[in-house]
């Protein structure tokens, strides 16, 4: 027999593998006042939050948790305060096992910030409006390489390869390309590099509901086939049972119907095979 652990020491088999905790790296995406940055404050705590936007401590009276919070105003500041919120996060969980969450808010202004950057380092002096950034730089980069550098690899990668819990907050906007297409109506975007989306495990749109309620449909999860639609009062609790529960149902000998799935669920949302923005836009039509 095969002595894999002295082949590959560090290979999982497929029962470490399954036994492995999930860790959750959601994207919440969406206009202004629709509970984004209210859904990073109920993911595990302890949180912290570096905030760009110097709003965030409006609301952390709302919640008896372990928050704690940076807030920031360009690039430089947010990559020192990525520093020291990834080393509270290992201190914590080394003295007690805890893992937290690292909440950036947002993304978005992050890739805004990273350009801000580029324009410091390369065009000192120069507004962001007179340079073209298609340009060559030397050694045959572009502008956009070097963009990309600065927000992915000294700044996303860093909480990717990391152990925790994120939750990483972006605006909308509507999907120019898909206009440009011909797709009538198309789902709205995150802002801001265009990869982010990707390197979460959830996405979450973030939209107003019916008289104006807070709502969230789960556009993508690592974890399940099925998606679910109008999650009132969104929170990490809420959508972690949804999507455990369908992911237990997709892994069960026992076959569920959909509605066997929502009555197991504490609060009543639709479920879907698709996108639920799509799904409801091709409904309305």
């Amino acid at each position: 027999m095969v002595d894999i652990k002295s082949i590959a020491p560090d290979a999982m088999d497929k029962s470490e593998s399954d036994e492995k905790e999930h860790v959750w790296r959601v994207l919440g995406y969406g206009n202004p006042g629709t509970g984004k940055t209210h859904f990073g404050f109920t993911m595990p705590e302890p949180i912290v939050c570096v905030d760009t936007e110097s709003k965030a401590h409006a609301i952390t009276d709302k919640f008896d948790k372990e928050i704690y919070l940076f807030q920031v105003d360009n690039y430089t500041e947010a990559s020192e305060a990525l520093d020291q919120a990834l080393d509270l996060l290992e201190a914590i969980r080394k003295d007690d096992g805890r893992v937290g969450t690292l909440m950036i808010d947002s993304m978005s202004n992050m890739w805004d910030w990273a350009q801000q950057r580029h324009m410091e380092l390369a065009y000192p002096g120069r507004e962001k409006g007179e340079v073209n950034f298609n340009s060559a730089l030397s050694g045959g980069q572009s502008d956009w390489q070097t963009i990309k550098r600065l927000h992915n690899e000294r700044f996303r990668e860093r909480m990717i390869n990391s152990d925790y819990n994120l939750y990483w907050t972006a605006t909308s906007s509507e999907d120019y390309n898909a206009i440009l297409s011909g797709q009538p109506d198309p789902p709205a975007k995150p802002n801001g590099e265009k990869d982010n989306q990707y390197r979460a495990t959830e996405l979450i749109h973030f939209i107003e509901g019916v008289d104006g309620k807070p709502a969230a449909n789960l556009k993508k999860t690592a974890i399940t086939k099925w998606r679910f639609g109008l999650l009132y009062y969104p929170t990490f609790d809420a959508m972690k049972e949804i999507i455990t529960s369908i992911a237990d149902a997709e892994k069960s000998d026992e076959p569920k119907t959909i509605g066997d799935l929502k009555d197991s669920f504490t609060q009543d949302v639709d479920i879907f095979d698709g996108d639920p923005d799509i799904i409801y836009q091709n409904k309305e039509d």
